[in-house]
């Protein structure tokens, strides 16, 4: 599936590609190994992330919802993932972020 945004940002599940890793990372430990890439879909919705979300925000579009909840921890890069598809998809998002911070992480400040 192929998503195109107003803003012409896209994410493209077909980029999802199964890469073969270098012998030098399992050497005579298996035959092969290979990594799916899901972190090439998108560079903020990425990962099973893309996957996690699509069915509800599809729902949400469809319902005609106006704005999401979700909640994650101060490091929860779930949390930047949800804003970002809600902000693509013409949404608005809450973020409830679980536990006590004392700092900004790199999440919060975003």
């Amino acid at each position: 599936m192929k998503i195109t945004c107003a803003n012409m940002d896209t994410i493209d599940e077909r980029l999802a590609v199964i890469q073969p890793l270098s012998r030098f990372w399992h050497e005579n430990k298996v035959a092969a190994l290979d990594m799916l890439r899901l972190d090439l879909i998108h560079p903020v919705v990425s990962g099973n992330k893309w996957f996690k979300l699509r069915l509800n925000m599809n729902h949400a579009m469809e319902a005609g919802y106006k704005t999401i909840i979700t909640s994650g921890g101060g490091y929860s890069n779930h949390l930047v993932a949800t804003a970002y598809a809600a902000k693509l998809f013409g949404m608005k998002a809450i973020g409830v972020v679980r536990g006590k911070y004392n700092v900004l992480t790199p999440t919060l400040e975003s």
